[in-house]
């Protein structure tokens, strides 16, 4: 059975820095750059915003020499003494940097001694080149030196590639952090994307490049016990679980739609057909496929319902149980039968963690939802809004441009993207590998006696490339309990009318 698990993550960052950062130019890329100049490109990388200075050591013969600063477009600097000029420009990896100032220094200028050729100069964060020119290439040029007025360049600088698996290898997330050698990571529960019907027990992980590997527990509110330095290299943590019990349901039926469950954990099409009695066994968190008849008394399939909220308007609609559900086939005029993209948010909310009342870091309001798309659309991202009032969830809206940032920018959300400080968003990062499009939202950190309201959303595309968002059509408030309490649990039963 395919599931879904994003894994999110906290980093901390130990290790020494200093304020100086020293660049082998040796071997710098050379470029000619017209006549008789020859330029070698240094990259330097300005790790946070501030004032540096630059100095640049080399030996060569009494020739005019030049400095050059190129930059991105996102760059930016500014530095007394040079001539601003916008002219040459020099690609690595895929960034065009351009030349926005130069310095002449004469040929029997004694500032290329290993002397500061750029001094007090505000840059921004970011990768810069240093084009260091001389004519006929005259100059050897041994390293360049940038001093900052704080420490803030980190030392034994390495690469971590993290990696997150599901416990069937589909790869969730991964990326790769620069950081200093002791840093440490705590893989933790999903902050809003869980695995139906499993629970995370542990996370074991492997450095591809060393061998290394381990087992980190998860507690029984599903954090990690422990951290993990990292190492240079590639680290893969996979998620492991337990399947959760099974228990039996109670079914009531009616004749108007067809109840399928699988006959066994290979039976993905489900077409083991339900035809009545008292009871049937279904696992915790177990899916099952609702069809509803086309017609009823000459009027079309409009759409089901879940606990009174509309759920979908597909007849034929997958469903992982993790409530008390009533489903109700609807039925109206076929002109009402639209089957356009939609958003669910359960009225039923999870409060866990709230038996030590006064430790907010293990209190999380948990909201299940989901979201189906129709044939002719596609997934862009889904997830929830919340606020500590329904009335900011009321009107909430978003600009299309928004919207299309979100389509068309790889590393924007709708939640990095939303101005609306009343409110914040979790998004998914991948869409539900699963039929039933079912997931889970969890707000950690919640205090005692506070309320949180919440709606779910869907942005897609049409089938002509348009990007629309759905919200909920209600949404659904929790407010947290004021004195220590079990947590509220799904009770292993489940009404089913259809």
């Amino acid at each position: 059975s395919d599931r879904t698990l994003i894994a999110t993550f906290k980093k901390t960052t130990s290790g020494s820095y200093t304020n100086t950062l020293t660049i082998d130019a040796s071997n710098a890329d050379s470029k000619n750059m017209g006549g008789t100049k020859v330029t070698y490109f240094v990259p330097i990388t300005i790790p946070s915003d501030g004032v540096y200075s630059v100095t640049v050591g080399t030996k060569g013969r009494n020739t005019d020499k030049y400095i050059d600063i190129y930059m991105p477009s996102s760059g930016s600097v500014s530095v007394s003494g040079f001539t601003s000029y916008t002219g040459d420009t020099y690609t690595a990896d895929g960034v065009t940097y351009t030349q926005k100032y130069y310095k002449r220094y004469g040929s029997n200028s004694s500032t290329w001694k290993t002397n500061s050729i750029i001094t007090n100069a505000t840059f921004k964060a970011g990768t810069y080149y240093l084009g260091l020119t001389d004519n006929y290439g005259n100059a050897s040029y041994r390293n360049v030196v940038v001093t900052a007025q704080s420490n803030v360049f980190p030392t034994n600088q390495n690469d971590y590639t993290v990696i997150y698996k599901d416990q069937w290898g589909n790869t969730l997330n991964e990326y790769t952090v620069t950081d200093t050698t002791g840093s440490t990571i705590y893989p933790t529960e999903p902050g809003y994307v869980k695995t139906q019907g499993y629970n995370l027990t542990s996370w074991e992980w492997v450095n591809n490049d060393t061998g290394n590997s381990g087992t980190i527990t998860v507690s029984g509110d599903e954090k990690a016990t422990e951290s993990l330095a990292l190492e240079p290299g590639t680290t893969v943590f996979t998620a492991k679980y337990t399947v959760m019990t099974e228990y039996t349901m109670q079914l009531t039926f009616s004749s108007e739609a067809t109840l399928y469950y699988p006959n066994d954990e290979n039976d993905t099409v489900y077409t083991y057909e339900w035809t009545g009695g008292n009871s049937v066994g279904i696992s915790y968190f177990g899916r099952i496929k609702l069809v509803a008849d086309e017609t009823k008394g000459g009027k079309s399939f409009s759409y089901w319902t879940l606990n009174g909220m509309k759920y979908s308007e597909e007849r034929e609609i997958y469903f992982c149980i993790w409530c008390d559900a009533d489903f109700v086939a609807v039925y109206g005029d076929s002109d009402n039968v639209t089957n356009k993209p939609f958003s669910y948010i359960d009225k039923y909310v999870r409060l866990l963690g709230f038996n030590e009342i006064d430790d907010d870091s293990n209190h999380r309001v948990v909201f299940d939802c989901a979201y189906m798309l129709p044939e002719g659309y596609t997934y862009v991202e889904a997830g929830m809004i919340y606020s500590y009032a329904e009335s900011n969830l009321t009107d909430v809206s978003f600009t299309q441009d928004q919207l299309d940032s979100v389509a068309n920018n790889t590393s924007a959300t709708l939640g990095t993207v939303n101005t609306n400080s009343t409110i914040a968003v979790i998004s998914l990062l991948s869409p539900v590998s699963d039929e039933a499009h079912q997931y889970t939202c969890s707000i950690t950190g919640v205090r005692k006696g506070k309320t949180r309201a919440a709606r779910s959303y869907l942005i897609y595309k049409d089938s002509s490339g348009n990007v629309g968002i759905v919200l909920s059509e209600n949404y659904t408030t929790a407010v947290t309990p004021t004195e220590a309490s079990e947590s509220t649990v799904i009770q292993p039963e489940a009404d089913f009318t259809a």
